[in-house]
C-alpha cells in the first residue's frame, strides 16, 4: 500500500493490509512478520526498511534490470518504507465465569405427622417446596414412606425387621388401629434441607496478552534547487 500513514495492528502475526480511510490504494505491499515473546517484563522494538519488492535473493536494490529484462519481477520503490514495530510488556489475564452455587451440607429431615397423612404431590406437600427467589425447584418436595399392608401384618405378628422402613416406623396394627382401618397407616415425609452456607463455583481461564504497535513511514524526496528535502 502506497501511503504515509497506516493503522496499528495488535496481533502476534502482523500483516500490513489496510490503509487509513483517507488513502485510496491501487497497489498493495503485504509484509508479514512475527513478534517474539521473549521480552516479557519490558517493551521491545524492531525497525527495518523496505526499498524493493520481489527480489529473487532478498537483497535490495533489485539484482536484475526489470526495464531490460521482462522476466525480472523485482521492483525498486521510489519512496522506501520504514516499518517500526513496538511490543509492550506481557501481562496475564484470568477471565472468570460463574458456573453455579453448591450447598455446604444438604441433609434429610424426617417428619412424622400425627394424623398419619403424608403427601409428596399436589400444591401443599408435607415437606413443602424449595424456592430460589420466586422459582420453585422441581422435585424439591422430597418423598414419603408409609407402612404397607405387608409391613402392618408382619410387624403385628412379630416377624418383621424393626428397620424395614426408612424412618423406623411402628407399623404394628395396634399402634394406631383407627387410622390404619381408614387407610391412613403410619407414614413419614423425608425432606431435603440445606445448610445456610453456600459456595459459589466459577471457572478461571488464562490468557497471555501484549500489544504490538506498527508504524510505517514513507520517505519522499523532493528536488528543490539541486537540494534534497526529506519529508
Amino acid at each position: 500500500m502506497m501511503g504515509r500513514r497506516y493503522d496499528a495492528l495488535r496481533h502476534q502475526s502482523l500483516s500490513v493490509v489496510r490503509a487509513t480511510p483517507t488513502l485510496s490504494c491501487k497497489h498493495e505491499i503485504v509484509a508479514t512478520l512475527s513478534v517474539g515473546g521473549g521480552q516479557t517484563l519490558g517493551t521491545s522494538s524492531l525497525d527495518f526498511t523496505i526499498s524493493c519488492v520481489g527480489s529473487p535473493n532478498g537483497n535490495c536494490p533489485c539484482p536484475c534490470n526489470y526495464i531490460a529484462d521482462a522476466g525480472c519481477t523485482c521492483r525498486d520503490l521510489e519512496a522506501p518504507l520504514t516499518l517500526v514495530v513496538t511490543k509492550s510488556q506481557v501481562w496475564a489475564s484470568y477471565p472468570m465465569q460463574y458456573l453455579q452455587s453448591f450447598n455446604y451440607k444438604p441433609y434429610e429431615a424426617i417428619v412424622r405427622p400425627s394424623n398419619d397423612q403424608c403427601s409428596a404431590s399436589g400444591s401443599n406437600p408435607t415437606c413443602g417446596w424449595y424456592y430460589v427467589g420466586s422459582y420453585q425447584v422441581p422435585d424439591s418436595q422430597g418423598f414419603v414412606c408409609d407402612c404397607s399392608f405387608t409391613d402392618v401384618w408382619d410387624t403385628t405378628l412379630g416377624v418383621a425387621n424393626e428397620q424395614r422402613t426408612r424412618a423406623n416406623l411402628d407399623c404394628d396394627f395396634f399402634s394406631n388401629p383407627l387410622n390404619i382401618l381408614v387407610g391412613n397407616p403410619p407414614c413419614s415425609a423425608h425432606c431435603l434441607m440445606f445448610d445456610p452456607l453456600w459456595y459459589s463455583v466459577s471457572s478461571d481461564g488464562s490468557c497471555i496478552k501484549f500489544e504490538a504497535c506498527l508504524s510505517i513511514v514513507q520517505i519522499i524526496q523532493v528536488h528543490l534547487c539541486d537540494k534534497h528535502v526529506f519529508k
